[in-house]
């Protein structure tokens, strides 16, 4: 930060109220009204010339950003920025995930979650020997299979489980099973007031599903895990019957019978 106000990383236009990087960010302190300020900014010589990924303005009471990149704005009291985090993690190597649906879920979604599982073992190594190693990644599975199920059918926003995944965890997978352990928390917390911000969109689900038990240990993630878990929500799971998820699921956590998974797809 000092090199950033004092030496030659800084290209602001008026080093005595306004800090600026190239590609990263151009922040201005003003005692006008941010809105008017930032309009003019974000549009300005430099800003476009250095490519700047974030445009922030504030008067110390109001903050006032806009993601050039994606076109997102944030408009807070600067007392609350804590809570929408979530805006500025491109700085942390994260973008902001919009996944398409891709395809129908048929047969290759029991197969994708199947590698998930393989993968899940390999990075869990001695997790079956566990008391209730089995029954954890069997609670887990279920789980996430609601998950995918809920985003597709209207339960949950569209995609909010994939995206939030995608945008919020490291590529590495390194965090990814302290996120979902905090989304299951906030799947299970009926007061929406005593939920993270940035969880905020997650809805309650009664019924106990999503309750956390010391034995309810969610897996660390690999890379690979990571993106095998974002490419499986990416299918269309809205046209997979409930009725056999419970065929399915035994077909992703019984090796043996993956081979055997078309028998699982005959009409309900």
């Amino acid at each position: 930060m000092t090199r950033l106000r004092n030496g030659s990383l800084n290209v602001a236009n008026d080093p005595s109220t306004e800090v600026a990087q190239k590609n990263v960010v151009y922040f201005k302190e003003t005692t006008g009204d941010p809105l008017a300020v930032i309009d003019e900014l974000k549009t300005s010589p430099v800003v476009v010339r250095y490519n700047t990924r974030f445009v922030i303005v504030t008067d110390y009471t109001e903050l006032v950003a806009i993601d050039t990149k994606t076109g997102e704005n944030l408009m807070i009291p600067i007392r609350d920025i804590n809570q929408h985090f979530t805006f500025f993690l491109p700085w942390a190597g994260m973008e902001k995930a919009q996944y398409v649906a891709e395809a129908h879920a048929d047969v290759r979604a029991a197969e994708r979650m199947g590698k998930l599982f393989d993968e899940l073992l390999v990075a869990n190594p001695g997790m079956f020997d566990m008391a209730h190693g089995r029954h954890a990644l069997n609670v887990f599975f279920t789980r996430l299979l609601f998950c995918f199920f809920a985003e597709d059918t209207g339960i949950f926003e569209e995609g909010v489980f994939t995206n939030a995944v995608g945008s919020q965890t490291q590529a590495d997978g390194s965090d990814v099973a302290e996120f979902l352990t905090a989304v299951f928390s906030a799947l299970d917390t009926e007061d929406a007031a005593k939920k993270p911000m940035h969880l905020a969109r997650f809805p309650y689900v009664n019924g106990r599903l999503f309750t956390m038990a010391p034995e309810h240990v969610v897996p660390q993630f690999t890379k690979k895990a990571r993106d095998l878990l974002i490419e499986s929500g990416t299918l269309i799971w809205r046209d997979i019957n409930p009725d056999i998820f419970g065929s399915m699921f035994q077909a992703i956590v019984t090796p043996g019978k993956r081979s055997d998974l078309g028998q699982h797809y005959t009409s309900v």
